[in-house]
Parts: C-alpha cells; structure tokens; sequence
C-alpha cells in the first residue's frame, strides 16, 4: 500500500539528510524547525531538478512539513549523557594533537552518522567518549616497547559496533598501523562486523576474494570512502566473503614496517586457529624479528565470550582462545586491547596477578545509553516506572505477554536433540501463543506500513531450542502457518470479508494495537502488502549458504534493507545479530547464566518510531531473571561510578557480582575460577555507617559547617523534642542530643552535607539517590519516622568558629591523610570516626536502648563484619541516630595535616547508626539485607586488609 511517504521518499530522504547536517547546534526549539524545515523542502526543490515533490500548498505538502517536523523534533530532543571511566596512571597525550593535526577518517565517519540521522547529541557525546578512551588506549607515537588493557562496557544492542567504529577511524588517524577487530565467534557474526567495518571503516565494499594483489582490487567506495572522496583508505586483509586464513598467510606478503600506507586492518572470527595463523604470519612478515614494531590495537567484540581464560587448574596453560589472543598482541612491541561487552562479569573477575593476561588493569569505561534505548531496566524493571505488561494488563506502548499457552507442550525448556513437536492433527501445527505472535506480527506490519515505514525493513524473533533439528521443525510448521495466512489474507482481506484466519488476526488488532489510530478497515486493506514478501528465515548452522544466497538475491532487487523477515534460530540469535526493525519476539529458553541470559534479548535496542508496536512473549520466571540480570548490571555499572569517584584503578578496586538467591548463576563456572563466592550486607540495618574521609575542600567544607549549624537550629526549634546535656569527661565541653526529631530534619541535613571523596556512605554518588547511606535514609524515610541527634563534644581546649553551643567542643585528630581528591579530603587514621562507645552512651542519653538486646548482641555480633567494614551492630537501638561532630589539628602538632585540616571552623564528620528491621531481624534484613557476592581477587585482598585493620 503505498503512503506519502513512499511517494515522496527521495524528496524526504534529502530533506532529512540536510537537516541533520545544518543544524548540529546543542538545542533546536519546535519554532526553530517549524520555521527551518519548510525552507529546507524548498531548498531541496530548487537543487534537484526532476525530484517528485507534492504541489506547493497541496495537503501532502503540509503534511510532510508537518510530520517531518514531528519526527525531527523527537530525535534532537534525545539526550545522552557521556560515560565513566576509571584509569589506572597514564600520561594524557590527546588534547595537545586534537587541533594540530588533522583527523580525516574519524571526521568522514562523523559526517556519515549525521547524513545518517544520528541524534546530534548522541555525536557529540559519541565524540567526547571516544576521545577519552583514545587518550586511554594510548599514544600510538611513543617509541619502545608498552602495552594497555583495557574494557567498554555497554548495553546490549545498544551501538557498541559504532563507538569501536569511531574509535578505530580516531586511531588511524592517530597513527596505529595495525587494526583488528575480533568480531565473533561464528562466521555469521563475523560477516556482519566486516559489512559495518566495510561502512564505516574500510570505505569499500570488499564482497568477493582475497587474491593476494594488493594495492590492485579496486572495490566500490561506500559509507566513509563515499563521504569523502579523497580518504586514504586502509589496506583490507578479510572480507566479507573470506575470514584470514591460511591461504591468506601463504599469499599475502608484505613488508608490514615500510611497504603499507593507511594501516591494515583485519575482521577475523574469534577462533583460535584464525588467530594463531595471522599471528605467524606477523611474525613471517618481521624478517626474523620476533615482533613488529608496528602499532597493534585490538578489539574484542563480546570479549566475555571464549577470550576469558577458562583452564580449571592454576598453573595448566591458558585455554586456546585467551593464549591465541595474548600472543597475537605480543607478536607487537607496541600493541593494546580494548574488549567490548555488555555482561561483563567474566572480564572483572579475571585474575589481575597474570602478567600477559587480558585483566583491564589500565582502564574501564562504562558508556551510558540514550534517552530512547530501550534495554533490560526500561522493559522489565518495576521499579523504575517502566511498562510491565502482562496478559492480565493492558497498556499503550511495550508489552511483555507472559502466559505461553502450549509452549512447554510444544517445546518444554527440557528437551533433547531428537525431540519430537506434537504430531498435527490432532494437535495443532503451532501452540496458540506462538499462533497469536505470528499474528500480532503481520498486523504490527501492516500498522508500520500504514505509518509511513513501508520501504523500512521488518523482523520477528523465535527461539525455542538450541537445538538445530527441533529449530527445523519449528521453522517448517511456521512456514506453513504463514502460507496459508498469507494466501486468506490475499483472498479476502481485499473484499473485507472476515473469515475465521482474518477474525483472528481482528483479534489480535484488537487486544494489541487498537488504541493506535488506524481502524480495522484500514488494518485490514494494509494486509496484503504486509505479507506479500514476508519470508521465514531458518537461522543456524546448517543455513548459512542459503542464507548468503538469499541475501545475495535481495542484493541484487534492492530489497535488502527492506526485507520482512521472521528469524526462526537459536544460538546464533542469541548472541551479536542484529534483527532489523524487531517488532515481536517469541523466546522460550531457559539458561542458568545470567550473562548468556541477557545477551539472548535481542529485544532490546533503538525503537524509534515503532516503540508502540514492540512485542515480547517469555516466561514469567524468565521474565523477573531479565529483570534480575539488568539490575546486577546496574549494581557493576554504579561500582564503576564508585571507583572513578575513589581515584581508584581496576587492579587497586574491588569488584563484587550479586548473585540470584536461586538457581540463576552469573557466567559459567570455569570464568569465575579466580574469584570467591562470599556473603555482604547490602543494607544498614542493624548498621553503623561512619564519614571515614572528611571533606577538606574550601567551598565543600564551609558549606558543611553551615549544614551542622543549620541542623542544631533546626533540632531547636522543634516542638516536641526534647533536649539532653551531658558532659563526658571534657574539662569544658559535653555532648548535646536531641531526641524524637523527625526524619525531614535528617534529610535536611543530608541535602547538603557531603563526606570526603572515598566515602561509600555520604561521599560518593551510588546512583539516582546518591550517596549509599543517604540513599538508604530517603528510601526508609516511612520506617524510621524519628530521629535522635547527637553534636557531640570532644576534648579541645579552644571554641571554634560557629560551633553552635558552647557546651559542645571540637575533637582533636592529628593522624589524618590527605589526598588530593578530588575534591580534596583527609583520611582519619584507622578509618573512624567515632570511639566504639560513643553509640552507645548517646542511646543510653535518650533512652533509645534496650539492655536485654545490647547483652544479646556483644555475644552473638562480636565477631560480626559490616558491608563496609565500619563500627558494631547497634540491635540495641529503636530509633536511628545521627552523630556529627567538628574536628581539628593542634597547631603544634607535628604530624599536623596542612592549614585545611586547621580551618577555624573545623571539617565536618557525620555517623548514623540504624536499628533493626521493624519487623525485627528475621523478616526483611534477614531475606534482604545479606545476599552473596561473586567478588574477585582484589575485593578478597582488601577485605583481608581490612580485617587485619580492625584486628
């Protein structure tokens, strides 16, 4: 059926391409496009002669302005803010040559993504990430020999590909010779990493054999070769026909030092017989070297799949994948890895002791994700507000169909290679909620259709098995369904009469998409187009020359890019393909590994456009283990927050993995082998949380004066609360609480007041909430209502600057450690802040203690361990408590820290300490509050530290 925009697709498709390059500006008002785009149709007109345009002032043409103004608006209002990296000590090298040289591939590569209609915030923040992790990858120009490891870490279908892309196109220009990029683990994936490097890389298209006459290929130029004419393009060692092999090796021979210009450039399979052959042939090329000097950057795509080391015993060789890698990165004096994944548990809890193992022990960058991603938290997390659907709801927009009637009959989640489908009749080719799919996919075409997307390309996932003779049968009874669908809808849909087949499909209209605006009249006249080139595709092993001849035909029509597909597979969907324009999904599979699980959602990635029409039909259980694995990927992704927060690098911070209460594990055991499975408190209750780093900063830690003095007002004034003195041993001072106060004074307080830079608790944002203890405060605010507040006093002899009572006296700390932050802050000696029995005659003060649980837990918790190796349990206490106090340095002081430490004032030191659950120890602290953590080695270290500390 053909729409406006099909009609006017080459007018439009100019139109969008310039303004997505004319105007890149940071923001662009509704007025400014309503204004900016009717001069652009115009512009268009007046250049290209011959063009199909609509009558000026017709209907069609307001509309185009119209809609092309309503979509352009939405994508320059996607946002995306730039990631976090932690670095272990390197020398900055790429601010000083960003604007003294030139950088042509990175800027044809750039140029390609904004005629390709990338948001422009996207390229900008793309930029100023990839920017960072060149300067981190390293400089390709320093002499001698050096070498960096290092890990991206990013969503799943979320345009990991483009950024390495960009990368690699930076670091040409930057001056490395030698690219290779690791590109999956089947040829299938393979392939389609050379067709995106062919694109945005290679500038050519290299279909076709290697012949071994290099510089004699001429290719077509295409993606950034097309953009700029005039780019040296690199020399390209693979194809998309042909992976490096041994052929290649024996034909291939060039002097890798002198005789290339514009760098090599290799997409091989992540095989270790492709790798080790192209690292002899390296080596065949360096004329007896041992290594090359050539500047080597690899990237490794999924680099959580068979690159981690997996041999079961210590000192037993290194498994043939992870061997095959570490020496095709030695086989150059100057080389660095950069792996690429978005489960990245197998990576962090590789073992950092090895040498020349692939640990990133130099840098870690977590790339963030655009407003309109659509990835595991926005599909399955309840939490966070997203759309949870199920087929006892029913909303606009995504949809997850949770009751898989017939499923488990059909294909249970325990089957063997030689399972057998029910034989039909009696029993029906398809089980009903796969029949219903199949169903809501041909109607969500035909509405993409109708919503002017008839030329985009349309797809629909099934994974059922992973094994390929039971993917077969399923293949060829969903082959069946549709043709017979399809040859019901060409018969009647045109004479709008509704047979059983069209009811059925009304049907699925009705309960999926009729709040959209198209009738069923209209639905229903859009269906023929919708199934007239519909294909069922078998995705396995065993297709893969049917396949490339399909594509090669679709190649040849001009269909390619507009194919409608459904994908019937298992293994090969699980992992790295890209399904254009997933509209529906039907997965029913199990896995115990959380990182297998996640990278199966092929669902997830960009739905601009067609959100309303996504579909996914799971199991429940699976369902809340997406939803479970996306949080644990959340919890890795804040650790890295945490740790560039903390200046600290990989090798010096520990990383922990929650893992499920159940049985869903978090990668396969032999990947976790150097790490330890260990119980943590993940809440505070029955917690002392202490400001272990003190905030020295000049701003920071008047405001935090301030904070302390506002909080006694505010204690003060209250009604209702009442006010206790008492002096403890100071010749002038005693410390003052307020009992009852409420917990709005509290957060308050903590709106402002902020720990040093290393403090986990009230220092370092954790995410949305903010620091860990302040988040804990704001999300408990309903169980712990009120409050006691205690300034308490120490032992110096002089009055400070706005100490807000005279009874209450600055402590004097004079072992304290500073570092440079930032921001800036010292580190109080034996990392606390309060004596042990500081809690404890505060609580006693107010009558906030229970005797019988104080004596209960000196014997049960002597021993006990805290989540962040702070003070004792305080079970003994009904109400939290806040301590804050002021600390200086005696002038004289020898080991005196510096005049911030000495500040008039005093710097700031808060202490809260949290009772028990309401509902006492055995309801949710004890089902919630302890989970077990996977951590690895450098976690296992610093607890072990830590524990020697308190010892």
């Amino acid at each position: 059926m053909m729409t406006m925009y099909d009609e006017y697709s080459e007018y439009v498709d100019k139109v969008d391409a310039l303004v997505s390059t004319y105007l890149q500006q940071e923001a662009v008002s509704e007025a400014e496009l309503r204004e900016k785009v009717p001069k652009f149709f115009d512009l268009v007109k007046s250049v290209s002669p011959g063009i199909k345009v609509p009558p000026d002032g017709s209907a069609d043409q307001n509309d185009l302005v119209r809609e092309m103004t309503a979509r352009l608006l939405e994508r320059f209002r996607i946002t995306l803010d730039q990631g976090n990296a932690v670095v272990a000590d390197f020398k900055p090298w790429l601010d000083e040559r960003w604007d003294s040289q030139k950088w042509p591939h990175y800027a044809a590569y750039r140029s390609m993504l904004i005629s390709g209609g990338r948001p422009p915030a996207v390229i900008r923040t793309l930029e100023r990430d990839v920017k960072q992790i060149m300067d981190l990858v390293g400089d390709p120009t320093v002499e001698g020999a050096w070498r960096r490891r290092g890990l991206i870490i990013g969503d799943v279908q979320s345009g990991k590909t483009g950024t390495y892309l960009a990368l690699l196109n930076m670091a040409i220009d930057a001056g490395y010779k030698m690219l290779v990029i690791i590109g999956g683990h089947t040829e299938d994936l393979r392939r389609q990493t050379q067709i995106r490097a062919d694109e945005g890389l290679l500038g050519q298209d290299s279909r076709g054999r290697l012949d071994g006459t290099l510089g004699n290929i001429t290719r077509t130029r295409i993606g950034v070769g097309k953009v700029d004419p005039s780019l040296q393009l690199p020399n390209s060692f693979t194809t998309v026909d042909e992976d490096f092999s041994r052929f290649s090796a024996r034909t291939l021979n060039v002097d890798l030092e002198t005789a290339l210009t514009g760098g090599i450039v290799l997409v091989v399979k992540k095989n270790a017989t492709v790798l080790r052959t192209l690292r002899q042939w390296i080596k065949q090329q360096t004329k007896g070297d041992e290594r090359t000097s050539m500047q080597m950057l690899v990237i490794d795509d999924e680099s959580d799949y068979a690159s981690v080391d997996t041999s079961k015993i210590e000192d037993e060789n290194p498994t043939a994948v992870n061997k095959a890698i570490v020496e095709l990165l030695e086989s150059s004096e100057r080389n660095s890895y950069v792996g690429f994944t978005a489960t990245p548990f197998a990576n962090v809890l590789m073992d950092p002791d090895v040498d020349q193992g692939l640990f990133p022990s130099d840098f870690i960058y977590a790339l963030e994700t655009p407003s309109n991603y659509y990835g595991a938290t926005r599909f399955f997390d309840e939490d966070d507000g997203v759309v949870q659907e199920t087929d006892d709801q029913h909303r606009s927009g995504l949809r997850i169909h949770t009751k898989m009637a017939g499923a488990e009959e059909s294909f249970p989640f325990k089957h063997r290679s030689g399972w057998r489908l029910p034989a039909s009749p009696p029993s029906p080719l398809l089980p009903a909620s796969l029949e219903r799919a199949i169903d809501t996919f041909i109607v969500a075409t035909a509405i993409d259709d109708l919503s002017g997307h008839s030329r985009a390309p349309k797809s629909m996932l099934v994974n059922v098995s992973r094994y390929k003779s039971v993917q077969k049968q399923v293949y060829d009874r969903v082959v069946a369904h549709v043709e017979v669908t399809r040859k019901v809808i060409e018969s009647h849909a045109p004479l709008g009469s509704d047979t059983s087949d069209l009811v059925r499909l009304k049907r699925a209209w009705e309960e999926e998409y009729k709040h959209l605006p198209f009738s069923w009249d209209q639905v229903r006249a859009s269906l023929p187009a919708a199934v007239e080139e519909l294909e069922v595709e078998l995705v396995n092993g065993d297709t893969v020359k049917e396949r490339e001849e399909a594509a090669l035909r679709h190649r040849k029509w001009g269909s390619l890019d507009r194919r409608r597909l459904i994908a019937v597979g298992g293994t090969i969907l699980s992992r790295g393909v890209t399904l254009e324009r997933l509209l529906v999904s039907y997965f029913h599979q199990r896995t115990q590994l959380s990182d297998t699980l996640l990278q199966m959602g092929r669902w997830f990635g960009y739905r601009d456009g067609y959100d309303q029409l996504v579909r996914v039909w799971l199991d429940e259980e699976v369902r809340s283990w997406f939803a479970y694995t996306g949080r644990v990927v959340a919890d890795l992704r804040r650790e890295v927050v945490t740790m560039k927060a903390l200046g600290q690098t990989p090798a010096q911070y520990g990383l922990r993995v929650r893992r499920h209460p159940e049985g869903l594990k978090i990668t396969a055991a032999n990947k976790m082998r150097h790490s330890e499975t260990t119980t943590i408190d993940v809440a505070f209750y029955r917690t002392l949380l202490e400001s272990t780093t003190l905030l020295a900063e000049e701003v920071g830690a008047r405001r935090n004066v301030v904070a302390y003095g506002e909080l006694f007002d505010d204690c003060r004034k209250l009604e209702h609360v009442s006010s206790v003195q008492r002096f403890n041993g100071a010749p002038q001072g005693g410390t003052t609480v307020f009992a009852d106060v409420p917990v709005e004074t509290i957060l308050k307080f903590f709106e402002t007041f902020r720990a040093g830079a290393e403090d986990q608790s009230f220092g370092v944002d954790m995410g949305t909430d903010g620091p860990a203890g302040i988040g804990f405060i704001r999300r408990k605010r309903n169980e712990f209502p009120r409050w006691d507040v205690a300034f308490v006093s120490g032992e110096s002899d002089r009055m400070i600057e706005q100490c807000v009572d005279a009874n209450v006296r600055a402590t004097v700390r004079n072992k304290m450690e500073r570092f440079a932050g930032p921001p800036e802050s010292y580190r109080l000696a034996n990392r606390r802040l309060l004596s042990a029995t500081t809690l404890e005659q505060v609580a006693r003060m107010t009558d906030n203690f229970d005797e019988s649980r104080w004596r209960a837990t000196q014997e049960a918790d002597a021993s006990r361990q805290t989540r962040l190796g702070q003070g004792s349990v305080p079970s003994y206490i009904d109400r939290p408590v806040l301590m804050v106090l002021r600390v200086v340095t005696k002038p004289e002081s020898k080991r005196g820290v510096g005049k911030a430490a000495d500040l008039d004032a005093g710097l700031v030191g808060a202490a809260v300490a949290f009772p028990e659950h309401p509902d006492g120890p055995d309801a949710e602290y004890s089902r919630n509050s302890h989970a077990e953590f996977v951590v690895n080695k450098v976690w296992l270290a610093e607890r072990d530290r830590t524990s020697e500390d308190e010892e």
